[in-house]
């Protein structure tokens, strides 16, 4: 009985050893799905911080002045009156069976200006991308505010009536901020991210091909 009760403790000693054993390594092994998961987290936000970079030197060299007005600036809560560099994204109108449909994209670079410190350099504050659908009657317009870090920061979305000749009633418009961390405005801010960077590649690759050629060099020059 003795030997059967000794023979046990070894068998159960041995199974606590190999336990310890797998528990030690498992502790000292990473999770590989959580280091590609933060690795992947990592990228994203870089990624994204570098194209919201590209893009407010495109809009500072290359887009159009435009004045955010003291009624409207509320709405998307900025102070007041506020200057931005703004380009058109895509445009698309078209006459519907009903009403006047259209749908397009623009995106706005909001900066701070000064005018003795540092001569009118205009400092990039954050950037809006907005969309703006109009289905029969019904407008919906959504301007999605971002971060010079490539962060989603507001979501303003103003839904108003047109009338039978497209244009806008007065006053039917009323604006809402929108839950930033909901599945369906994270998607729809995903969205937006793809369709501007898709845009911005292709205004870079037209402003590459009107660049003049590189000057012949002088060597090349003086040759017969």
């Amino acid at each position: 009985m003795n030997c059967i009760n000794r023979s046990v403790a070894a068998l159960v000693g041995i199974m606590i050893a190999v336990s310890l054993h797998v528990n030690a390594n498992s502790a000292q092994k990473p999770d590989v799905n959580q280091v590609s998961s933060k690795t992947e987290l990592k990228d994203s936000v870089s990624g994204t911080r570098n194209d919201i970079s590209q893009l407010v030197d495109f809009l500072l060299k290359n887009g159009d002045d435009f004045l955010f007005k003291e009624h409207f600036a509320p709405v998307l809560g900025l102070p007041g009156p506020t200057p931005s560099k703004k380009a058109i994204v895509v445009a698309e109108d078209r006459k519907a069976e009903h009403g006047f449909d259209s749908f397009g994209r623009a995106c706005y670079l909001v900066y701070d200006k000064t005018t003795d410190a540092d001569q009118g350099v205009k400092h990039p504050v954050c950037i809006y991308l907005r969309r703006h659908v109009v289905s029969g009657f019904d407008d919906d317009d959504r301007y999605f505010r971002v971060n010079l870090d490539g962060k989603l920061e507001k979501i303003v979305m103003i839904r108003g009536k047109r009338d039978i000749n497209g244009k806008a009633i007065l006053g039917s418009g009323v604006p809402s901020d929108q839950d930033i961390e909901s599945s369906e405005s994270k998607k729809e801010f995903a969205a937006e991210m793809t369709a501007m960077k898709k845009w911005l590649k292709v205004q870079q690759k037209l402003l590459l091909a009107k660049a003049p050629a590189p000057a012949a060099s002088a060597a090349a020059a003086a040759a017969p």
